[in-house]
């Protein structure tokens, strides 16, 4: 990728990197290593009947860069889960879903269930904040040049 932006630079105007985590407690919470660690994540975050009817962070980090500035931002939104019972989440981990996914759930698929209401963007917790994002990009694309 870096040698082709640099021998075709109009065919890369702009790259994007982004990533996603989210806080509870002042605790950053990524991806899952492995199913244990998103069933600890997933009762830690409020899924489990202890920690229920808990609200947490998701925040999205975007890097915008072109051959001449590099824009930062991020993206906010607040959610809240209800009252899941532990063997729902044990066969949540057991469908693979919870990997790869910030927080170990994925609010656009099964992890939906669990939410009881967000604050802020949705496509912020699926992990672009994407209204944002073309903003972004439609105010670089008409600034004059």
């Amino acid at each position: 990728m870096n040698r082709n932006v640099n021998e075709n630079p109009k065919e890369y105007d702009v790259i994007m990197g982004c990533d996603t985590v989210i806080v509870l407690d002042g605790e950053i919470i990524g991806k899952p290593r492995d199913n244990d660690d998103a069933k600890r994540t997933l009762k830690r975050s409020g899924i489990a009947s202890s920690l229920s009817s808990r609200t947490h962070e998701v925040f999205t980090g975007v890097a915008l860069i072109d051959a001449n500035s590099c824009e930062l931002f991020h993206e906010r939104t607040s959610v809240k889960f209800g009252t899941i019972p532990d063997d729902v989440i044990e066969q949540y981990v057991r469908s693979g879903e919870p990997l790869g996914r910030a927080g170990s759930y994925g609010i656009q698929a099964a992890g939906a269930m669990f939410v009881e209401s967000i604050d802020g963007c949705f496509y912020n917790v699926v992990g672009l904040p994407a209204h944002q994002v073309a903003k972004r990009l439609w105010l670089r694309a008409t600034k004059p040049h």
